[in-house]
C-alpha cells in the first residue's frame, strides 16, 4: 500500500509539475512574483483539484464574496459606497484570472487602507468621550443581518454603537466584581467583629479596609481606556499587515472558492503547519505573545533548551533578540511573528535574548537552540476506575500527528501502539480512545491504528477524481488488542478522527460514543511545494510557498462518505451543540457533496453488534438520571436561543438583566463542571512513572490532566458502557477468523 501511493505522489508531481513550471517561467520573463504565483495556484488547482470549479462568472462571484468577507469580516470598515466599486468586478475576477490582471484585488487593498485609517481616527474620538447607557439602544451583533454600512455617516454610528457594547460589557464586569468584592469584605467585617467580641484580632492585628470603592464614572472611564488599548492593538496589527500577507488572503479567496480545505500557504504558514503536525519544532521552547510594545514569555515547554537555561522565565518581556555573537536587533514594537522567526533556528546554533524581568532588571540570556516536542500534543494514556468497575485504560489522541520530514520523528500509530501495549500489560479489561477536538492528520497512521484493532481487511476507501476508488487495507494477521473498546467523538472529530471511528463502526468493533454527529470532513488534502516546479535559473522568485489540495474523498468501507453527515455515533449524548442544526462541515463554505460508492468487502465482529440496543438502552437510562447531563441539555438549549439572539441592549440595566438572567440560568451547569464525580480514581501508569519524576513540571501537568479527567462525565458514561459490555461479554470480543 505504502509503495503504491508513494508511485500516485510521484505521479501527481509529474502532472502537477508540468503545467506549473511552464507558467513559472513565462511569468519569470515578466518579472512578477505575485502574477506567478497567480497563474501557478490557479492552474494546480484547475488540474488536480478532486472536483475543479469553472472559470465562470459564479465561480467568480464565490472569490468575490470570500475577499470581501476576509478582508472585512465584521463589515465595520467597507460602505454601500465602497461595494457600488467593488461590484464591478462581481462576474468579472475569473476573467482578471486568466488575463492576470490584479484591477479588482488592487481596489479592495486601495479602499481598505483608506478605510482603516478612517476608522483609527473614528474609535478615537469615540472613546474619547463617555457614552450615556441610559439611553435605550440595541446592538445588531450579526453581520449579515445588519449588511454594510450605507454611507460615512452610517459606518461611524456603527463604531459608535459597537464600541459602546464593548465598553458596556466590561462595566458591567467591573461593576459585578466590586459588588463581589464588598459582598465579600462585609462577610469578613461580620466575622471579625464576632472574632473581636471574644477577643480575637484579625490577622494582621488590625481592621481590615475595604479598596475605595470606584464611581461609575471612573469605572466607565477605565473601562473605556482598556477598549481602546485593545483597539490600539488590533490597528497596530492592521497595519504591520504586509503586502504578502493581504495577497495570500487573496490566493485564498481563489482556492476556498473550490472548498474550505484548499488553501495557498505562504512559507511561515507551512512551517507552522508542519510543527503542528511533527509535534516538534527547532527553537527554544517558549511560548510568546504580545504585551503592550513587547513579546511576553507565557509558558516554557519542560526539557526544553529555555527551560533547561533555568534563566529565561514567564513573564519576561523580550527586548532585543542576537543570533550568536551578532549584534542584537531591537524588537520593540517588532510583529510578533517577526520576532519568532528570528528566535527560531536550526539545532546547535545559539540566539540571545535581551529581556527585562518582572523586578525592571535587564539581563542577556544566551540559549542554544534544539529539537523541541511539544508533548501536550501526543498521545497519552491512564487508568480510570469507577467505584465497583474494572480497570479501564483510557488514552487521548489530540491529532493523528506524523514526522514526514524524520521517518524515526514521533508518529501517532507507534505511539497509540505502545498506549495500547502498555495498558494491556498493566490489566486493563477495556480501553477508551478519545478523539474528542481530534481534527484529523496522517492518513497512512489513521490506517495503521484502524488495522491494531482488527485482524485484517480495509480501513477506508479513496477515490481520486479520475479512476476506481482504492481500498487502504490492513495487511497484519491478528491484533494489537480485541477487547472491549468505545470511541469517543464530538462535533470537532474530523477527517482521520471519522475514518477511524467509521471503519471501528462498521466492523462492529467498537461503541462510538459522542455529540449527534462528528464534524463531516470527509476529504483528503496534499502539500505541493511550489518552489520544486521551478527551474534552478529562476530561483529568485523562491520562496513561493505551498498549496494544500482537496485532491481525494474517503469513503467508509461501507460505501458512504462522512463528507458533510460524519459518523453519527452509537450511542449519542448530551452536548452544547444538540439543538445546533449547522455546525462543522454544512457551516463552510463551499463544501463538496455527501455521495457513496460501492462498498468494501469486510467481514463484522461476531457479538458486538447484536449487543448495541442494550447498550445504547442501559446508557440512555443512565443519561436520563444523571444531573450533569440533564444541565448539559438545557444549557444546549440555552446555547441555541443564545445564538438566534443577535441583538444586545445597550443601556446598562437592559444589559445587566440579560446578563443576570443568564448568569442564573447557567450557574447550575458550571458549578457542576467542577465536580469531581463521587468514586472516579484517576492514576498514572507504572511505566510512565519513571519518567513523570524525572521532572516535577511533568507531575503537576499530570495530576492537572487527571484532575479534569475526574470532572468530565463522558468519560464517566464511557467508563459505564466500556463496563455494560465486559458484562455482557465474559469472553469480550471473540477474534476474527
Amino acid at each position: 500500500m505504502k509503495q503504491n501511493l508513494k508511485i500516485w505522489s510521484l505521479a501527481v508531481a509529474a502532472v502537477f509539475g508540468t503545467g506549473l513550471l511552464m507558467s513559472a517561467t513565462y511569468w519569470q520573463i515578466m518579472g512578477d512574483k505575485e502574477k506567478a504565483l497567480l497563474d501557478m495556484v490557479t492552474d494546480g488547482m484547475s488540474k488536480m483539484h478532486y472536483s475543479p470549479e469553472k472559470m465562470n462568472d459564479e465561480y467568480s462571484e464565490r472569490v468575490y464574496d470570500l475577499f470581501l468577507k476576509d478582508t472585512d469580516p465584521s463589515k465595520l470598515f467597507y460602505t454601500q459606497k465602497d461595494t457600488k466599486k467593488f461590484e464591478k468586478y462581481q462576474k468579472a475576477i475569473d476573467d482578471e484570472i486568466k488575463d492576470s490582471n490584479f484591477d479588482f484585488y488592487n481596489l479592495v487593498v486601495t479602499i481598505r487602507a483608506e478605510r482603516i485609517a478612517q476608522a483609527e481616527k473614528i474609535y478615537k474620538e469615540i472613546l474619547d468621550k463617555p457614552f450615556d447607557f441610559t439611553k435605550d439602544e440595541e446592538y445588531e451583533a450579526d453581520d449579515d443581518k445588519r449588511g454594510f454600512a450605507a454611507d460615512d455617516a452610517a459606518l461611524k454610528d456603527l463604531w459608535r454603537k459597537y464600541l459602546k457594547y464593548q465598553v458596556l460589557s466590561r462595566l458591567s464586569d467591573m461593576i459585578d466584581d466590586q459588588e463581589r468584592a464588598k459582598e465579600k469584605k462585609d462577610k469578613k467585617d461580620k466575622t471579625d467583629d464576632k472574632k473581636s467580641e471574644i477577643g480575637d484580632k484579625t490577622p494582621d492585628g488590625k481592621d481590615a479596609k475595604a479598596e475605595t470603592p470606584k464611581t461609575p464614572a471612573e469605572m466607565e472611564a477605565e473601562a473605556r481606556k482598556k477598549v481602546l488599548k485593545v483597539h490600539d492593538d488590533w490597528f497596530k496589527r492592521l497595519k504591520d499587515l504586509k503586502a504578502d500577507d493581504l495577497y495570500t488572503v487573496y490566493l485564498n479567496a481563489i482556492t476556498t472558492a473550490y472548498d474550505p480545505h484548499s488553501n495557498y500557504m505562504a512559507p511561515e504558514q507551512k512551517k507552522d503547519f508542519d510543527i503542528n503536525m511533527s509535534g516538534k519544532l527547532e527553537g527554544i521552547g517558549a511560548t510568546l505573545q504580545t504585551k503592550d510594545s513587547y513579546v511576553r514569555v507565557t509558558s516554557l515547554v519542560p526539557g526544553g533548551p529555555a527551560w533547561k537555561s533555568g534563566k529565561l522565565k514567564v513573564d519576561d518581556l523580550i527586548m532585543k533578540v542576537a543570533q550568536a555573537s551578532s549584534e542584537p536587533v531591537d524588537v520593540t514594537d517588532m510583529g510578533i511573528n517577526d520576532v519568532i522567526k528570528m528566535i527560531r533556528g536550526k539545532k546547535g546554533t545559539e540566539v540571545r535574548l535581551t529581556v527585562k524581568k518582572t523586578d525592571g532588571t535587564v539581563a542577556i540570556v544566551p540559549i542554544v537552540r534544539d529539537i523541541v516536542e511539544l508533548e501536550d500534543g501526543f498521545a497519552k494514556s491512564s487508568f480510570i476506575e469507577n467505584e465497583g468497575m474494572s480497570k479501564i485504560g483510557y488514552i487521548d489522541l489530540p491529532r493523528f500527528y506524523a514526522d514526514f520530514e524524520d521517518r524515526n520523528g514521533r508518529k501517532c500509530a507507534r505511539d497509540m501502539e505502545t498506549e495500547v501495549k502498555k495498558l494491556m500489560a498493566e490489566g486493563a479489561k477495556g480501553i477508551i480512545i478519545d478523539l474528542r477536538g481530534n481534527g484529523g492528520g496522517s492518513l497512512n497512521d489513521v490506517v495503521e491504528i484502524g488495522g491494531m484493532f482488527i485482524n485484517k481487511g480495509p480501513i477506508v476507501q479513496v477515490k481520486s477524481r479520475e479512476g476506481k476508488p482504492e481500498q487502504l487495507n490492513d495487511y497484519k494477521s491478528g491484533t494489537v488488542y480485541d477487547g472491549p473498546l468505545v470511541i469517543m467523538t464530538d462535533q470537532y472529530s474530523a477527517s482521520a478522527s471519522e475514518i477511524l471511528a467509521a471503519a471501528m463502526q462498521d466492523y462492529g468493533r467498537a461503541v462510538i460514543v459522542g455529540s449527534k454527529s462528528t464534524f463531516g470532513k470527509g476529504t483528503v488534502q496534499r502539500f505541493f511545494d511550489l518552489d520544486l516546479y521551478i527551474q534552478e535559473e529562476f530561483k529568485n522568485l523562491k520562496p513561493l510557498g505551498s498549496v494544500k489540495l482537496t485532491t481525494q474523498k474517503f469513503y467508509r468501507i461501507n460505501g458512504t462518505t462522512t463528507q458533510l453527515k460524519g459518523v453519527i455515533p452509537d450511542v449519542i449524548l448530551p452536548d452544547n451543540y444538540a439543538y445546533v442544526d449547522k455546525y462543522g462541515e454544512k457551516a463552510e463554505n463551499y463544501p463538496l457533496k455527501w455521495d457513496e460508492i460501492q462498498p468494501a468487502t469486510y467481514k463484522k465482529v461476531e457479538d458486538l453488534p447484536d449487543l448495541l440496543p442494550t447498550i445504547k438502552k442501559q446508557s440512555e437510562a443512565r443519561v436520563a438520571k444523571d444531573k450533569h447531563f440533564t444541565l448539559i441539555n438545557e444549557g444546549a438549549k440555552r446555547l441555541k436561543e443564545q445564538r438566534d439572539k443577535t441583538k444586545f441592549s445597550l443601556s446598562l440595566k437592559g444589559y445587566q438583566a440579560a446578563q443576570k438572567a443568564l448568569e442564573t440560568a447557567s450557574k447550575p451547569l458550571r458549578d457542576s463542571n467542577n465536580d469531581m464525580i463521587t468514586g472516579v480514581k484517576v492514576s498514572s501508569l507504572k511505566a510512565d512513572e519513571a519518567k513523570l519524576s524525572l521532572d516535577s513540571s511533568r507531575i503537576t501537568r499530570a495530576t492537572e490532566w487527571h484532575k479534569s479527567l475526574k470532572k468530565d462525565v463522558y468519560i464517566h458514561e464511557s467508563c459505564s458502557i466500556i463496563e455494560d459490555i465486559i458484562r455482557s461479554m465474559p469472553l469480550a470480543i471473540k477474534k476474527q477468523d
